[in-house]
């Protein structure tokens, strides 16, 4: 089956472009050190990544749903690099517009201040889990302090 030339850059350059801007991106902000972590280019890319992800997980979902894990041997001969293209092309749609929206994550993340999630995961999940933590320990105090206003000044 021959591809056409919009199918090719689709399926192929893009997504490799796509790993190649995402590795980079990994590379820039491991040599720029953790000072500018938290900029990004604009806040519009955290939109997008976070409207991206939740279309991800949505799709990802009902194609587990409606045709099983058999739509994986496209991500698995894109890791091979021999994608075998012709599984896309004669994909459903929601696999197509999962693939393109899963690339276009990867494209970028790099340029968002969620890299360093991807860069040190573990540094950077402890202290969420700690800013959580003490949130939590102070909605339990207001929490508290407003039960014992109701219980002793509201009887």
């Amino acid at each position: 089956m021959s591809l056409s030339m919009g199918q090719l850059i689709i399926w192929v350059v893009f997504p490799y472009s796509a790993l190649m801007v995402f590795l980079m991106g990994l590379i820039w902000k491991y040599d720029r050190g953790t000072e500018d972590t938290k900029k990004a280019l604009h806040p519009l890319c955290s939109v997008a990544v976070y409207s991206s992800l939740i279309i991800q997980s949505i799709l990802t979902a009902s194609l587990i749903v409606s045709e099983g894990f058999s739509w994986l041997k496209w991500y698995v001969s894109f890791g091979l690099f021999q994608p075998e293209t012709e599984l896309l092309v004669q994909a459903s749609y929601m696999l197509q517009v999962q693939v393109v929206i899963s690339f276009l994550i990867l494209f970028i993340l790099p340029f968002t201040r969620f890299i360093v999630f991807v860069r040190v995961p573990k540094r950077e999940v402890q202290q969420l889990f700690h800013l959580l933590v003490q949130q939590s320990k102070r909605q339990k105090a207001d929490h508290v302090k407003v039960l014992v206003k109701e219980v002793f000044f509201h009887s």
